[in-house]
């Protein structure tokens, strides 16, 4: 069985810090979706996708993405990670 762990908190409350740490000690990978989410809205290859271009909007705006599409950007990257 694969481990999955998630932590929550406040922007500056650590996550960031202490999921290096596990992924390194543990072996873990690291999934910051910030920066996936940022990956993905700023990618070439996504140009042109209404979806992602209206996400791109949020996102560089400061508002939050779409809560299902993040959803399922994380669960198809998780997906990814655990093939």
């Amino acid at each position: 069985m694969k481990l999955a762990v998630i932590l929550y908190g406040p922007p500056g409350s650590g996550k960031g810090t202490q999921a290096n740490l596990l992924a390194e000690k543990f072996g873990l990978f690291h999934l910051d979706t910030g920066t996936y989410i940022e990956q993905v809205v700023h990618d070439p290859a996504n140009r042109g996708n209404r979806v992602i271009e209206r996400e791109r909007r949020f996102f560089d705006t400061g508002i939050l993405c779409t809560p299902s599409w993040v959803r399922a950007i994380v669960e198809k990257k998780t997906r990814e990670v655990r093939a």
